[in-house]
Formats: C-alpha cells, sequence, structure tokens
C-alpha cells in the first residue's frame, strides 16, 4: 500500500488465530491504521492481496467483514451529553451500576466522586 510516493505496508504478512481477539500496536507511521483500514476494506490494495482464512476480502461482503472485526481510531469522540450517557451508549438500557463499573474496569484506579449523582 502506498500513498503518493510513500510505501506504508510493502511484503507484509500476517496470520491471527481464529476466535482469538488481537490487538494491533506499534510506532506512529507503521501502518497499523492503513492494515485496519484494508482489512476492513474502507480502503482497497494497490498491490498484492488482503485476504481472510484464504479468501480475498474483496470477494466478503463488507457487512460480514464488519461481523468479524472491530476497528477502534486514536481519536476520542465525547457526545454533547452526560459522560454517563456517553459510556451508555455501547449498552442501551445500561443500569447505573453499569455504568458507574465500566471506567474502573478499563482503568481500575479510576475513582468517581460520589458526592454527585449520576
Amino acid at each position: 500500500m502506498h500513498t503518493g510516493e510513500e510505501v506504508i505496508l510493502d511484503n507484509y504478512s500476517l496470520k491471527l488465530q481464529p476466535g482469538k481477539i488481537t490487538g494491533i500496536h506499534g510506532a506512529s507511521g507503521s501502518g497499523k491504521s492503513t492494515l485496519l483500514k484494508l482489512l476492513m476494506r474502507f480502503w482497497d490494495v494497490q498491490g498484492g492481496s488482503m485476504s481472510v482464512d484464504g479468501t480475498d476480502v474483496r470477494k466478503i461482503p463488507t457487512r460480514h467483514l464488519r461481523d468479524m472485526e472491530s476497528y477502534v481510531t486514536q481519536e476520542t469522540h465525547l457526545f454533547h451529553d452526560s459522560i454517563a450517557n456517553n459510556i451508555a451508549i455501547a449498552k442501551p438500557g445500561a443500569s447505573v451500576e453499569e455504568i458507574m463499573k465500566k471506567p474502573q474496569s478499563v482503568y481500575p484506579r479510576f475513582h468517581y466522586d460520589t458526592s454527585e449523582r449520576i
């Protein structure tokens, strides 16, 4: 994959284990976002191929790819609403207890000021 003159991914091969959750990380500019955008077909390869289980991603319906994969960008977005409602957007109908536990499950040292209510 290249953008203009710059080659982003060249002669790159990756095997992922089926049924496993895999995170892609690396230095800025190393091709993480490019790899994921190709895998999810936000972009198509300009040379070579991108395949899942031996099938070219261009032959897999996009909705099936998106059912198998998740892409979390580096940019964070908060809706113009409460923090609780921003957390609950991932699980409509979440209880207050579930909303309160979520930040601590991600960042164990997180502490709420419980003097105010949601």
